[in-house]
């Protein structure tokens, strides 16, 4: 299985045009059993991959040994962040797991509830945590203990971190700004229904729906900037190429915007929706779609390349440092690519 796909990827002859400095061979793969859970973390020298059947495996970020292994007590719903020595794994039963990051012992659980958790945010000197029932809870980076708690109206889908404020957005399209220091709800803004995602861009803040709609939103008030509906598919991700945002629909829309106002600059298709590898990329950003394609996109010359297919689609979100990107397929191979120098 996954040695067929190393050596399809090897007898691959890429195009030089739109190319990415990624060297192709893969620089190392992990047969994980099983499909990830929630996508895979780069922290420090260790790749973090959390697989369904609440296993979470470090990997050396070089070589793709084993480094440790832990078996959870609820599987993770969401992102998991690395912050100084630690590790934390939002729980899909509403606990939030502390293991060690550097031999994967667990440390201590924080029960915020029941609902599963999103990605916990760390601001200041404060860990946030929504869940997808609508409560944000707001901890003690040191102690853990609780500093205050909200009430949202609806379920949060999504959650970032920008300039001290924890961003929410709401199954129902309400936006709340939260400013963590005072633990004050700062600003609340309702766009379109069913956001699927925030971004935080430039200091302001780009909002996608599963209807196709755009939204840049002012991080200091929330006030919408700008709104367009560039396409009737979800809106799956996006990244800041030089003076343009590229976006991705789940169909395969590639639309470039103007950040300022909101003007369609260009537009490609894609075969499928997809991932870019980083949030920013100048001149040319690699793709990872679903399907298991490989592309890069050419924000200057608006050039769309396939690179190859792997065998297997991918199930989620690929990471990416500055020396490598990490993919996982949907049945839980971990494949490491190497960035060239330059």
């Amino acid at each position: 299985m996954i040695v067929s796909f190393l050596l399809l990827i090897s007898m691959i002859v890429f195009p030089a045009a739109a190319s990415v400095p990624v060297d192709f061979t893969p620089a190392w793969s992990y047969v994980g059993g099983s499909g990830p859970a929630v996508e895979p973390l780069i922290a420090g020298d260790s790749v973090i991959v959390a697989l369904h059947g609440r296993t979470v495996v470090a990997l050396d970020a070089r070589t793709g040994q084993v480094g440790w292994s832990a078996v959870l007590p609820e599987e993770p719903a969401d992102t998991m962040v690395a912050f100084e020595e630690s590790l934390y794994i939002p729980g899909n039963q509403g606990t939030l797991m502390v293991h060690s990051l550097a031999t994967g012992s667990f440390e201590t659980a924080v029960i915020i509830g029941n609902a599963p958790l999103l990605e916990p945010l760390v601001v200041a000197d404060a860990l946030v945590v929504g869940d997808r029932e609508g409560t944000v809870t707001i901890l003690d980076q040191d102690s853990l203990e609780v500093r205050s708690t909200h009430v949202m109206q609806t379920g949060a889908v999504d959650a970032i971190s920008l300039d001290g404020f924890a961003v929410f957005a709401n199954r129902d399209g309400l936006i709340t700004g939260l400013e963590v220091a005072t633990t004050e709800v700062q600003w609340q803004t309702v766009t379109a229904s069913s956001p699927t995602s925030l971004t935080a861009l430039d200091g302001t803040i780009l909002l996608g729906t599963g209807v196709g709609d755009v939204f840049m939103l002012s991080a200091d008030d929330g006030s919408i900037q700008w709104q367009n509906a560039y396409t009737a598919s979800s809106m799956m991700d996006f990244a800041m190429a030089g003076n343009e945002v590229l976006g991705i629909s789940r169909n395969g829309d590639l639309l470039a915007f103007d950040p300022g106002t909101g003007d369609l600059q260009w537009q490609g298709v894609l075969t499928t929706g997809g991932y870019f590898a980083s949030n920013e990329c100048e001149p040319n950003c690699l793709v990872t779609l679903i399907d298991g394609t490989l592309t890069t996109v050419s924000s200057l010359e608006h050039e769309i390349v396939a690179l190859g297919q792997a065998i297997q689609p991918i199930g989620i979100r690929p990471v990416s440092s500055n020396e490598i990107v990490v993919v996982i397929t949907r049945q839980g191979d971990v494949i490491a690519w190497g960035l060239e120098p330059g």
